[in-house]
C-alpha cells in the first residue's frame, strides 16, 4: 500500500501537468503486431546482434510456447518451442525467462502440464528441453543470462529464490534467499557485472520491497532495499552503469496492479558490497511495467504510461526516457487519451538494436470501444530500417549511407555487414571500381594509391593494327588426333649442313614404276642390259655438244641427297637435236646390284634401280630411233 501525503502531493501536481502537456511523439520507429490473437502470455524480448527481435510467448487458447523472430522491414517467422505447456483457465503460464547466447536462443519457462522448470535451447533448427526441477508452480517466475562461459538460471520456488547453473551436462540448483515470514524470489532479473552476480527479486513482507542477491566468489548475500513509507520492488530490471557499479530499475506498487494506475519509477545504485542508494527519478504514472538498459553514459528506460483517475481522467502510453538518472523528461512512442481506445499495456521489455536505439516489446490489451471487440495482441516498436541493411534510418545519414539502398557501395556486403561485423566503410567498394549507380555519394579514388609511371613506353600510334576482316580459326575443324604416332625420337634428323636439293630441278616421274626388287629379270631386261655392258653397235650420231665426262657425272658418294638429283638433272635432259645418245655407254658399271649404290643406309639403293630403269628405257628409246633411220 502506498501511504503518506508525501507521495499523493507531488504525484497529482504530475498528473495535473501531463493533462495539459503535449506530449512528445518519438520520430523514426515503427510499430509491428503479430496478427494472431490471444499469444500475448509470458512474453519475453532478445535482440540478437543483427538486430533481429526475437519473442518468447504462449498461445493461451492451445497452450503452446512459441519463438517468433521478426526481421526488417516485413519478416514474422514463429515456431513451437514446447507443446501445450499452459492450461488455460486452471494453470496459465505468465512468466518466461530469453536470452541469445552465441547466436543460440536459449529459453527458461514452466512446463504446468508437466509442473515442471524447463531450459530449452534451439540447437540445428530444433528445441532441445532439458528439466532443471520439478514440483508445483516451481519456476512459474524465471530469468536466464550467461554467467561466465555457462548459463544461469534464477528462478522463484514456493516463497524462495533459488539459482541454477549448469556445469557440463547436469544442473547444479542452490538456494539464494529465503525468509519465514513472507514471500521473497518473485519476478527476479539476474546480471552479471564483471565477477559479481547479481539477482533482483521482490519480497512482499510488511511493505514489498526490492531484495538484491549477489556473489562474488564465495557464497550468496542478500540485501533487502524497503522504502519507508511505500511498497516498491515491481518487476526490476538490472543494468550496469559502466563503473563496475548496477542500477536497479522498479515499480512502485500500485493500489491494484493491472487496475488502478501507476505510481512511478524508482532506481537503486551503486556497488555490492558497498551498499545501493535509493531514488524515485520517475514520479508520474508510470513504471508499472517497464524495460531497461545502459547507453553510453544514461540509462535508457522505456515504460508504461497508465493513469486511471475519476477526477483527471484515463491515459496509455510508451514512453522511452533518455537521461535518467538526472534527467527524467521522456518522449511517447504512443498516446491515447480519455476519448481512445483504452491500451492496457502488459509486460513491457526492452532491449538496445545493434546500434544502440531500444527494441520494445509489450502485450497490448485493446478494450472494446464504439463496436470494436477487445483484442490482445504482441507489439513491438523498433528503429525503422527501411532497406533492411540493419543501419536504422536514423543512423543512415549519420554513416553517409542510402535509406533505400541496402548495400550503398554495390560491394556485395550490406551496410549494417560492414559496419558492424567487418569493421569497413560501407561508402568504398572493396573491389576496384565504382557501381553503376554510384552517383554523387560514391567514394572518390584513394590519394594514396600509385599513379602511372609517366617514363613508361606507350604503344606506336602508327603500329598496325590487326585485321578485322581477317578469317578467324575455323571452331568445327578437327583438332589432331592425340592418338596418331608420334615421330621416333630415336630417328636420326637431317644434316643441316648437307646441301638441300635444287627447287627448280625437275623431280623424277612419279608415274614410273619401280622394279620389284624380288623378282626374276625376263630375257629381254637381260639382254639390254647386257648390250649396255658390252654395245655392239655404235652411235649413228654424235654426242650432244652438252656431254658430260663421265667421271664428272658420276655422283659423289658422300655428298648427299643432291648428289643424285643432280646427276638426275644432267642426264634427264634426254637426247639433243634429236639424236640418240648412250649415256651409260661410258660408265664401267658393276655386275652386282648388291653394290651398284654406295649411299647410307636410308634407301639410296633404290634410287640407283630407279635411275638404272630411267636409262634402259632412253636405251630403248635410242635403239628405236636408230631402227627409224
Amino acid at each position: 500500500m502506498v501511504g503518506g501525503s508525501r507521495l499523493w502531493g507531488p504525484l497529482l501536481r504530475i498528473l495535473l501537468s501531463l493533462l495539459l502537456a503535449t506530449p512528445v511523439v518519438a520520430q523514426g520507429f515503427e510499430r509491428v503486431c503479430l496478427e494472431a490473437n490471444d499469444v500475448n502470455f509470458a512474453l519475453s524480448l532478445a535482440v540478437d546482434d543483427r538486430g533481429r527481435a526475437h519473442l518468447i510467448h504462449v498461445d493461451r487458447i492451445f497452450g503452446d510456447l512459441l519463438h517468433t523472430v521478426l526481421t526488417a522491414p516485413d519478416g514474422i517467422e514463429s515456431e513451437v518451442v514446447a507443446v501445450r505447456m499452459s492450461l488455460l483457465g486452471t494453470s496459465e503460464v505468465r512468466d518466461s525467462g530469453l536470452v541469445i547466447v552465441d547466436d543460440v536462443p536459449r529459453a527458461c519457462f514452466y512446463d504446468a502440464r508437466a509442473r515442471a522448470l524447463k531450459v530449452s535451447e534451439r540447437i540445428d533448427d530444433e528445441w532441445s528441453p532439458t528439466v532443471l526441477r520439478e514440483g508445483q508452480h516451481v519456476g512459474d517466475q524465471c530469468a536466464i543470462a550467461p554467467v561466465g562461459d555457462t548459463l544461469g538460471v534464477a528462478f522463484h520456488q514456493a516463497g524462495t529464490l533459488q539459482y541454477a547453473e549448469r556445469e557440463g551436462d547436469e544442473w547444479r540448483v542452490v538456494e539464494v534467499d529465503a525468509n519465514a515470514d513472507y514471500a521473497v524470489g518473485l519476478e527476479p532479473a539476474i546480471r552479471q557485472v564483471g565477477r559479481t552476480l547479481y539477482i533482483a527479486h521482490r519480497g512482499e513482507g510488511a511493505l514489498d520491497h526490492l531484495r538484491v542477491s549477489w556473489r562474488r566468489d564465495g557464497p550468496w548475500r542478500t540485501e533487502a532495499l524497503p522504502h519507508p513509507e511505500f511498497e516498491a520492488g515491481l518487476r526490476p530490471r538490472i543494468s550496469t552503469d559502466g563503473d563496475g557499479g548496477v542500477w536497479i530499475t522498479h515499480g512502485v506498487m500500485p493500489l491494484d496492479l493491472d487496475v488502478t494506475s501507476d505510481n512511478g519509477l524508482m532506481l537503486a545504485s551503486g556497488r555490492l558490497p558497498g551498499g545501493l542508494e535509493l531514488s524515485w527519478p520517475v514520479q508520474d504514472p508510470a513504471g508499472g511495467s517497464h524495460g531497461a538498459y545502459r547507453r553510453d553514459d544514461e540509462l535508457l528506460v522505456v515504460s508504461r504510461e497508465r493513469l486511471r483517475s475519476p477526477i483527471f481522467g484515463q491515459t496509455d502510453a510508451i514512453r522511452v526516457f533518455r537521461g535518467l538518472p538526472i534527467d527524467p523528461a521522456f518522449e511517447a512512442l504512443e498516446h491515447f487519451s480519455i476519448a481512445d481506445r483504452r491500451h492496457n499495456y502488459a509486460r513491457v521489455d526492452a532491449h538496445p538494436h545493434p546500434f544502440g536505439e531500444p527494441v520494445m516489446a509489450f502485450a497490448d490489451d485493446r478494450g472494446a470501444i464504439a463496436g470494436m471487440q477487445p483484442e490482445s495482441r504482441v507489439c513491438i516498436f523498433r528503429p525503422v530500417d527501411r532497406d533492411g541493411d540493419i543501419v536504422p534510418d536514423l543512423e543512415e545519414g549519420r554513416h553517409g549511407t542510402r535509406l533505400n539502398d541496402p548495400d550503398t557501395d554495390g560491394d556485395g556486403r550490406s551496410d549494417g555487414q560492414e559496419i558492424l561485423f567487418d569493421f569497413s566503410d560501407p561508402l568504398v567498394p572493396d573491389e576496384p571500381g565504382l557501381p553503376p549507380d554510384a552517383g554523387p555519394d560514391a567514394a572518390l579514388p584513394d590519394p594514396d594509391a600509385a599513379l602511372p609511371d609517366p617514363d613508361a613506353a606507350l604503344p606506336d600510334p602508327d603500329a598496325a593494327l590487326p585485321d578485322p576482316d581477317a578469317a578467324l580459326p575455323d571452331p568445327d575443324a578437327a583438332l589432331p588426333d592425340p592418338d596418331a604416332a608420334q615421330p621416333d625420337p630415336d630417328v636420326a634428323l637431317p644434316d643441316p649442313d648437307v646441301a638441300l636439293p635444287d627447287p627448280d630441278v625437275a623431280l623424277p616421274d612419279p608415274d614410273v614404276a619401280l622394279p620389284d626388287p624380288d623378282a626374276t629379270p625376263d630375257a629381254t631386261e637381260t639382254d639390254l642390259a647386257r648390250d649396255v655392258a658390252e654395245p655392239d653397235v655404235a652411235p649413228d650420231v654424235a654426242e650432244p655438244d652438252s656431254a658430260v665426262e663421265p667421271e664428272a657425272a658420276r655422283p659423289d658418294p658422300d655428298s648427299g641427297p643432291s648428289r643424285e638429283d643432280g646427276w638426275l638433272a644432267e642426264h634427264e635432259a634426254g637426247p639433243a637435236d634429236g639424236a640418240a645418245a648412250d649415256i651409260f655407254a661410258d660408265y664401267d658399271l658393276p655386275e652386282s646390284s648388291d653394290r651398284g649404290c654406295e649411299c647410307d643406309a636410308t634407301g639410296g639403293g633404290g634410287l640407283w634401280v630407279w635411275l638404272m630403269l630411267v636409262g634402259i628405257r632412253r636405251r630403248r628409246g635410242a635403239g628405236a630411233w636408230r631402227a627409224r633411220a
